[in-house]
């Protein structure tokens, strides 16, 4: 075998692609797409370089070459833009966040409202939300009120609402449900009020009802005068006398 036939044989020159010989690019009629991005990026809206380039199915930097190569650059148009971090979507509460933060994100606000209002079922668009009741649809205690497990709240999801939505709750205090509904959550039904106060609102509790009351068991008028005060209770004095009078009368005839 000869020197020649181990010759590997010439590779073909491919002829490049390109504008014809002799026409330069800033002589050339810019066609219909590129004079439509020209025109777009000297609106006076001013959209940016990804806005045009999505309208047309371009990248940022096509748009950006096929503008320079008709004499507009990007320092005419004005400043890059900024492009802020890509966020990440929190798969239980729906939240976005930047990425490298989510145990930060787990400990914040805007977590815990987003799992909470996964439970609540509000009225519909067009409805006064402050009117109507944000019903419970978690888990809930045999009292009616909801359950969230937040230590703050104590396991109550009013209390979590108040919390929320409103503010911290003071020392000392109860939330109270002004609408009577132990699964509404809504934050414009819920005040904070001392137990005294609480319970004397409720329509159930045995105080409640003895505080509700204007006659003793046996008729007699709870005024002013007829009102002793024993033991953080109230007693008629009527009724008090009366038994008195019995049972001394009771005593006497023992003696005698």
């Amino acid at each position: 075998m000869t020197l020649a036939a181990c010759r590997r044989p010439p590779v073909p020159v491919r002829k490049r692609r390109g504008r014809p010989p002799g026409i330069p690019a800033s002589n050339r009629a810019p066609s219909e797409r590129d004079a439509g991005i020209l025109a777009r990026l000297t609106a006076p809206d001013r959209p940016t370089l990804a806005q045009v380039g999505a309208v047309y199915g371009l990248t940022r930097e096509r748009v950006r070459q096929i503008a320079a190569r008709q004499g507009f650059t990007e320092s005419a148009y004005g400043p890059k833009a900024v492009q802020g971090p890509k966020f990440t979507r929190c798969p239980h509460c729906g939240s976005a966040y930047p990425p490298g933060t989510g145990a930060l994100h787990r400990q914040g606000r805007d977590h815990r409202v987003g799992l909470f209002m996964r439970f609540v079922t509000r009225p519909a668009k067009g409805v006064d939300l402050d009117w109507h009741c944000w019903r419970w649809t978690g888990a809930g205690y045999p009292t009616g009120h909801g359950h969230f497990a937040w230590a703050e709240a104590g396991g109550y999801a009013h209390r979590a609402a108040y919390l929320l939505f409103v503010g911290p709750i003071p020392a000392g205090h109860w939330i109270a449900q002004t609408c009577r509904n132990h699964d509404c959550v809504n934050p414009a039904h819920l005040e904070a009020l001392t137990p005294s106060q609480a319970i004397r609102r409720s329509t159930t509790h045995p105080m409640a009802i003895n505080a509700a009351r204007t006659h003793c068991i046996r008729g007699h008028e709870f005024t002013p005068e007829n009102t002793a005060r024993h033991n953080n209770g109230r007693r008629c004095r009527t009724c008090s006398r009366a038994s008195s009078l019995a049972r001394y009368h009771a005593r006497r005839a023992a003696q005698a």
